[in-house]
């Protein structure tokens, strides 16, 4: 284990970073896990926002299930912990990454402190990166650009803009996007000794030719009496052409060639100059793109041979899991001829070979992207990858028909590692949710249940006590924070206990309630049982949950600090009596009781009933 302290121009990293080599190779020696998330001033996050990948402290971080709906947040943890772990956010399609950076400062909260990203690893170890503004460079960057060991292959977030871009793109774009993703694998392998060496021939080649260059841009400079460093004739900004035209040397030689005189020696020799310097100009610039060209040609090498390592499982389970499978063979991955695209083709049942697009549906297309993908990032893991894997509203671009397919896919597949994935649909998170019980594979659950402007998003633990933040604002002598978290939990409360007594609410287009809409329902249901008296002493203090908790106003000004508390108190006494610790769950109906999961906590029908 080696402690690591990496300073950059904007900021620092610091945790316990493992590394080792085996076989060439880097391996990971730890089983990575993310505890927890840290965000300040990022993006969707205006102060600063606390994820723990745990049930309890102490527990080993587990996968994590998030559901909010768009544009509250769910893409901003994702970019938070890719960032502070790679130093980067996966660019969209067509946008650099510099550009995703500058993205990432939430900028309508400046003044709060730094943009930050900050990790928790399951080791104990920490790992902070920052953005800020680089006044020599002109755009925002990062405290350092390097991934630290663990996360140095291949991206690890798959978005869902990653799978909707196979569609939108022509064929080479989409092959620019892969191949993106394949050389990270790929560049851990490095060049072989035949690929240096024509490297190394290219750099020397175009050295030579810059020296050459660079002595005639010093012969010229000396008759011109200007800096050899400025006379760059392909460059928009020298002043070559300038001084020949303020000189006259282009309008003299101009006039002579009309009428047919030749120039003088001194000018002839200022011309062959510049031409000689034109042309060697150009043979540097093609020197330089043969080196490119080389480096490209040795990256891919080795993504020939992963594409050709993948190719037969992603054929497998594409079949697996396609209702198309009936028809196909196989599907074909393979480098074209100039070994810089990666060609996509499916073998149909008579043998023949098609191209994917022509052949396959849109949902077939989606499937067929993410299982290339994801056999990366298997491969990635196998090359020493710490086995973590975000999937960012990715399965909501499956097809219906067998996302549940693709879901049990992933569980067996991919159960060892740590799932995060986010969603917008709530009946589709709890398939999800269902399944990973089913298959043992431990979850947190997370709900963002609204975004505000001035705070960010607002998660809430399901399954979790969520009384704690109020418990812990009772001693404030602030009124209105009191109110406010009294009000939040009473809030979450009413939600769950609408879907868990099966309340009736009064159904809106986009099936978003209120407190006003759901505490009806179930104050009706809670006053037929042995919690009537908790529950109209709740319904007693409603009011000030929007004077003072939700809606501040002038009239605010008046509630005191007893009736906060009082407030908070009786909304605390609810939550302790439809909570159960053991099971993690609110009330359910029973028959004559309402009762929890587990039936530790037992509720009987009041007596005035």
């Amino acid at each position: 284990m080696v402690k690591s302290i990496v300073s950059g121009a904007c900021g620092t990293i610091l945790g316990n970073l493992y590394t080792a080599k085996a076989s060439g190779k880097r391996k990971a020696m730890v089983d990575f896990r993310i505890a927890e998330l840290r965000l300040r001033s990022f993006r969707a996050v205006p102060l600063e926002l606390r994820i723990s990948f745990s049930n309890a402290d102490g527990e080993r971080p587990s996968s994590c299930l998030i559901l909010g709906d768009n544009g509250t947040g769910k893409s901003s943890i994702v970019d938070g912990i890719e960032f502070a772990l790679q130093g980067r956010v996966h660019p969209f399609f067509g946008v650099s990454t510099r550009t995703n950076i500058g993205r990432l400062p939430n900028l309508a909260f400046k003044a709060s402190g730094k943009c930050m990203a900050e990790v928790r690893l399951s080791d104990k170890s920490l790992v902070m990166r920052e953005v800020k503004w680089d006044p020599s460079r002109g755009h925002w960057a990062s405290s350092s650009p390097d991934a630290i060991p663990g996360f140095q292959g291949a991206c690890f977030a798959l978005r869902r803009e990653d799978i909707l871009s196979f569609l939108r793109a022509s064929a080479d774009r989409r092959t620019q996007m892969f191949a993106a993703f394949l050389r990270s694998v790929a560049s851990l392998e490095g060049h072989s000794a035949d690929d240096e060496e024509l490297i190394e021939s290219a750099k020397i080649k175009a050295e030579e030719l810059r020296v050459k260059q660079f002595a005639i841009a010093k012969q010229l400079s000396m008759v011109l009496k200007v800096d050899a460093e400025t006379l760059q004739p392909l460059n928009p900004k020298s002043p070559l052409d300038s001084i020949f035209v303020e000189r006259g040397l282009i309008r003299n030689a101009l006039q002579r060639r009309r009428r047919s005189l030749r120039l003088k020696p001194e000018e002839e020799e200022l011309f062959d100059l510049r031409n000689k310097l034109t042309a060697g100009a150009k043979e540097h610039q093609a020197a330089v793109a043969a080196v490119r060209d080389a480096i490209k040609r040795a990256q891919y090498k080795p993504v020939a041979r992963l594409v050709a390592k993948i190719s037969g499982t992603v054929s497998r389970d594409f079949k697996r899991l396609s209702p198309s499978s009936s028809f196909i063979s196989d599907i074909v991955i393979s480098l074209g001829d100039n070994q810089d695209e990666i060609i996509l083709e499916a073998r149909l049942g008579d043998g023949s070979i098609v191209p994917v697009e022509h052949y396959l549906s849109e949902a077939s297309l989606d499937l067929l992207a993410l299982l290339l993908f994801l056999g990366l990032l298997r491969e990635a893991a196998s090359r020493g990858q710490a086995k973590i894997l975000i999937l960012d509203d990715v399965l909501q671009s499956v097809d219906g028909t067998i996302r549940l397919q693709v879901a049990r896919y992933l569980l067996d597949e991919f159960g060892d590692w740590q799932l995060i994935l986010t969603f917008h649909d709530r009946f589709w998170r709890e398939q999800f949710r269902t399944l990973c019980a089913q298959k043992g594979h431990r979850v947190t659950v997370r709900d963002i249940t609204k975004w505000e402007f001035s705070q960010g998003p607002i998660l809430v633990q399901v399954g979790a006590d969520i009384s704690m933040a109020t418990r812990s604002v009772m001693s404030s002598d602030s009124p209105s924070l009191i109110a406010s978290q009294a009000g939040l939990l009473l809030e979450t409360s009413c939600d769950w206990l609408s879907k868990s007594l099966g309340t009736s609410v009064t159904r809106r287009p986009d099936d978003k309630y209120t407190l006003g809409d759901t505490w009806p329902g179930i104050l009706k249901v809670l006053r037929r049982f042995d919690t009537s008296t908790l529950a109209e002493n709740v319904d007693l203090y409603f009011p000030l949950r929007n004077l003072i908790g939700a809606h501040y106003n002038e009239w605010a000004q008046s509630v005191t600090l007893t009736e906060s508390q009082q407030f908070a108190q009786v909304v605390l006494d609810l939550w302790d009596k439809i909570w159960c610790p053991k099971c993690r769950s609110t009330l359910t109906r029973t028959g004559a009781h309402l009762a929890c999961r587990c039936g530790f906590v037992l509720i009987g029908k009041s007596r005035t009933d």
